[in-house]
């Protein structure tokens, strides 16, 4: 529970900020929606946070193109033949969601290897794009589904909320360009200016 609670909402910070600095105009109509909210970073509670529609879409957005986890539900097998292979029963086998295939696949999402947070947004938003009005968002479960889901999932979007609200309130960010001679077995880096915001 201890791995299942951490490394995804760790993964899901670093998606966060690596699509913001990725996406540049994203960034400015996000940050400006999280300062024009508070007058002070004490200001920023999850519940405030909540209410904030461009960053729900972005979180949304985020979650759709960017995987954090791969889910899977193991299952003790009753024996059977499986694509000519036989599986003897008692065997524990792992039943793969293909969460990616389906919230990155044209039958459900206009666009979909494209990040857009507006396809998230309620019509009467003003960055709102009909375009996305025939998205099927039921194809989006970053948490999977039914009564395997992730029992922790509130807490999740809260951290990811007041992570996000609170670094793009306190701090300017700029994606600038590295050069890296050796990356032999590290995660891609994100490299960016971090400047306080002065108001």
């Amino acid at each position: 529970m201890f791995i299942a609670g951490f490394d995804p909402v760790q993964m899901t910070l670093y998606a966060v900020l690596f699509f913001a600095l990725k996406h540049p105009k994203t960034h400015v109509i996000l940050t400006k929606e999280i300062r024009d909210a508070f007058a002070t970073y004490d200001d920023m509670t999850p519940e405030a946070l909540a209410h904030l529609k461009y960053l729900h879409a972005f979180i949304y957005e985020t979650l759709r193109v960017h995987l954090t986890t791969p889910t899977g539900m193991p299952r003790i097998y009753p024996g059977a033949t499986v694509d000519g292979v036989y599986v003897p029963k008692g065997t524990q086998v792992v039943v793969q969601l293909s969460n990616f295939t389906a919230m990155c696949h044209e039958r459900y999402f206009a666009d979909p290897l494209d990040f857009r947070p507006e396809r998230w947004l309620p019509p009467d938003h003003a960055l709102y794009d009909k375009r996305y009005a025939s998205d099927s968002l039921k194809a989006f479960f970053p948490f999977s589904l039914g009564p395997r889901q992730c029992s922790e999932q509130a807490i999740a979007w809260s951290q990811t909320r007041m992570f996000l609200g609170k670094v793009l309130w306190t701090f300017d960010l700029e994606g600038v360009r590295a050069r890296v001679f050796v990356l032999i077995g590290i995660s891609p880096c994100i490299y960016c200016r971090i400047d306080p915001n002065c108001g």
